[in-house]
């Protein structure tokens, strides 16, 4: 059994901390590869938001116009407004926060665990510089060195080791480093669903479009002024010729969004008095010609249920026989009932029948007429006419048949000569039958 001395202990620590402790570039190069700046990154931003106030505001809806419309006899009065609706905003304190972390925490320990070591063995040369050999050319020194230069030795460890301290206490004061930004922030707006009044210098609609609709027909009438107005009359603007109805409704729009709808009453009214005021009355109830009346006659046609509808038909029962009358006379001037009774020889069946049709309308038209009896005689003679000749036609068809049949009988029986009297060949046989074609049969 073997059994160390205390000194001989002490000798083997000693030695021990000789070797790492005279080992100084070493030390500094393992130093360096552990002590590197930690990589400090930063987690993901915190944004918190804190309800600070709602700013509200009225604003003009697009496309959207709302009007009134007075309406005088044909005149019209538009007054275009603009429709608003209320937006909202909301107002908040925004606090953003970044926070930063250590990436590389184990860095950060082992340098934390080296700069400890290294000031603890900085520390123990310190106060005890035995324990530290040193050695010339390689032979170790019988007195160990002096002891101010093993406690300097010493201080320059505890000194390594205290910079390893000091950066891994700096990577972790800037791993743990928040920074946070407070600002006032307006959130997007947000518009309600309903309208508002609007404000008195957003109220107007200037330079607003403006049609009237009547019927199937829309008509541009003109646009609203500064302070969103038009005056305009519906029997300027609304062609002549149309008619609207007694009871009927005309749309007013602007910009295309109807904004009224106003009677079609007094338009009515104001030219079915004009169209009457240009009839002449005495020229119907006292009538020269068949067509004095027709201007009555059309005036109901438009004006059925207006104000002077009532006179008009009664202006027409006094005039309207004597221009029936009228109309009849010269409808029997021009027509020519003995082409249709009597004519010509000459006459073929579509000439009579033609000219027995305009009888036969002419009937029609003035059955009661002073010479609905001498048309209906004509007409019966014309009928009889027609039919005589279409059965003239029949037979001469039917002649006209039978001599076709004749004739193609007649040219059969030379063909059929022809194939006994050319056996000898094909060509004295072709020769025949093309003059079989164009041979004289018996006459008619």
């Amino acid at each position: 059994m073997i059994i160390r001395s205390r000194k001989e202990s002490d000798l083997q620590h000693r030695t021990l901390v000789r070797d790492w402790v005279t080992k100084p570039v070493w030390i500094c190069v393992m130093a360096s590869l552990l002590t590197g700046c930690a990589t400090i990154g930063q987690r993901e931003v915190n944004v918190r938001d804190r309800h600070l106030r709602t700013e509200r505001q009225v604003v003009q809806l697009a496309n959207r116009v709302e009007a009134s419309v007075e309406q005088r006899d044909t005149a019209i009065h538009v007054t275009a407004r603009h429709v608003c609706g209320s937006r909202s905003r909301e107002v908040v304190t925004r606090t953003t926060t970044d926070e930063n972390y250590n990436t590389t925490p184990a860095r950060t320990w082992g340098a934390t665990g080296m700069g400890v070591l290294l000031g603890g063995l900085g520390a123990a040369v310190i106060v005890d510089p035995s324990i530290v050999k040193t050695s010339t050319n390689g032979v170790e020194d019988e007195d160990g060195g002096s002891e101010g230069g093993k406690r300097a030795l010493g201080v320059g460890v505890a000194a390594v080791g205290g910079l390893l301290l000091v950066s891994a206490l700096v990577d972790v004061i800037r791993a743990s480093g928040t920074t946070e930004y407070v600002e006032e922030v307006a959130l997007d707006p947000t518009d309600s669903s309903g309208t508002v009044q609007c404000p008195s210098d957003k109220t107007r609609y200037a330079n607003g479009t403006v049609h009237v609709t009547l019927g199937e027909e829309s008509y541009e009438v003109g646009k609203t002024n500064a302070r969103g107005l038009l005056d305009v009359d519906l029997d300027d603007v609304i062609d002549a010729a149309v008619i609207p109805e007694a009871r009927g409704r005309i749309a007013i729009l602007v910009d295309g969004n109807e904004a009224a709808q106003v009677s079609s009453a007094p338009l009515f009214k104001k030219r079915e008095r004009r169209a009457w005021a240009s009839l002449r009355q005495g020229a119907c109830m006292e009538p020269v010609t068949a067509t004095a009346c027709d201007p009555f006659v059309e005036f109901l046609a438009q004006y059925p249920d207006g104000a002077h509808a009532a006179k008009a038909r009664a202006i027409l029962e006094i005039g309207q026989p004597e221009t029936r009358r009228l109309a009849e006379a010269n409808a029997w001037a021009e027509l020519d009932t003995a082409a249709c009774a009597t004519g010509s020889k000459s006459q073929d069946i579509v000439t009579v029948e033609s000219a027995c049709a305009l009888v036969e309308s002419f009937l029609r038209r003035f059955a009661d007429g002073a010479h609905a009896g001498q048309a209906s005689d004509a007409l019966e003679k014309g009928k009889a006419r027609i039919a005589r000749l279409q059965q003239q036609q029949r037979a001469v068809e039917a002649g006209n048949q039978q001599r076709a049949n004749e004739i193609a009988a007649c040219r059969n029986a030379c063909k059929g000569k022809c194939a006994y009297a050319t056996q000898a060949g094909s060509s004295e046989r072709s020769t025949c039958e093309r003059n079989c074609a164009t041979a004289p049969c018996p006459a008619k």
